[in-house]
């Protein structure tokens, strides 16, 4: 018998992602994998789970990642999410890596934030020598004095943290694909995950 694809399943914790994160985890033991997510893995949360977490990243072939509007458990030590350190994990130890996002946010990282965030990060490694070891600061520096006042009136409810994730991701070479939560993106994600699948068993 093949053995089971570990497919990590990673995202913020949030409402609007909870129906997807268990039509995949469903899906995947259905057709024989292994999905793994917080919800049924890794126990209560807290420092002892965190850990678990990057275990299990490290123990599965894929890593799926999944990006809305919400940056998720926020760790103010490491300076990054929960969600950012399972993705460092994933690249660190190269797993084959699926990133998706909400498409509205896509297109305002890649219309409105990516060229602005790569300016001021040129400045900040004239200036100090070196890149930033987070994007945060950066983030924020370009919606206080570089974005127009209409684009910042239109992105609210969409948390800072986002794109300073989102630039890491882009800058560590990977491909944003869109998804709309308004309806499922089950089968958009199902068709990247068999190729992916298809990849790793060759």
């Amino acid at each position: 018998m093949a053995n089971k694809t570990k497919i990590f399943l990673s995202s913020a914790s949030q409402g609007s992602l909870e129906a997807i994160r268990q039509d995949l985890f469903d899906v995947l033991n259905d057709i024989g994998h292994n999905p793994l997510r917080f919800e049924d893995n890794f126990g209560p949360w807290g420092r002892d789970a965190i850990q678990k977490c990057l275990e299990k990243v490290k123990e599965s072939d894929i890593y799926l990642l999944i990006i809305s509007d919400k940056k998720g458990t926020y760790l103010a030590e490491e300076k990054r999410t929960v969600t950012h350190l399972e993705f460092e994990k994933a690249f660190q130890t190269d797993k084959q890596i699926l990133v998706f996002v909400e498409q509205q946010i896509k297109n305002a990282f890649f219309n409105e934030f990516r060229s602005h965030i790569s300016n001021r990060v040129y400045e900040f490694i004239q200036t100090h020598g070196k890149e930033p070891d987070v994007y945060l600061d950066i983030v924020r520096s370009v919606i206080e004095q570089d974005l127009d006042r209409k684009i910042k009136e239109e992105l609210p409810s969409i948390d800072d943290y986002i794109w300073a994730f989102l630039y890491d991701v882009y800058k560590k070479g990977f491909y944003l694909e869109s998804i709309t939560l308004a309806r499922s993106p089950l089968q958009t994600i199902k068709e990247y995950l068999s190729d992916a699948i298809f990849s790793y068993r060759k």
